[in-house]
């Protein structure tokens, strides 16, 4: 199970990034939140698509925090989950984005949300 694998290799970068791809379970976010400080980003990005997959709007400080990473894939991704969040609505995304300090958080969340009306 990928949440043991999580639990038991901490460490290992390449099994962090790739058991949070596969967990299911929504009740583990708040326990995964800690890989957002990673110093690899393949952790921090493959965090931001759990939380796209899993998350809800009560888990939006957490993606915002990801939206303002330093890497641009990151930053894309947690864009994405942002849009993905169960409860997030235009009015939740506008108040996100009013709060974002980081210039390039809020061009990035312009952006996905430009490729999703797009469709």
């Amino acid at each position: 199970m990928a949440i043991e694998l999580l639990r038991r290799y901490p460490d290992d970068a390449h099994i962090v990034a790739a058991a949070l791809l596969v967990i299911v379970d929504p009740n583990v976010l708040d326990e995964l939140a800690r890989f957002a400080e990673s110093k690899d980003a393949d952790v921090r990005q493959s965090l931001a698509v759990a939380y796209g997959k899993l998350g809800a709007f009560r888990d939006a400080p957490a993606v915002a925090h990801l939206m303002c990473d330093r890497v641009w894939w990151v930053r894309y991704r947690a864009g994405q989950a942002l849009l993905k969040l169960k409860g997030m609505t235009n009015e939740r995304l506008e108040g996100i984005r009013a709060q974002l300090g980081d210039v390039y958080a809020r061009d990035m969340l312009e952006h996905v949300r430009a490729e999703a009306a797009a469709g």
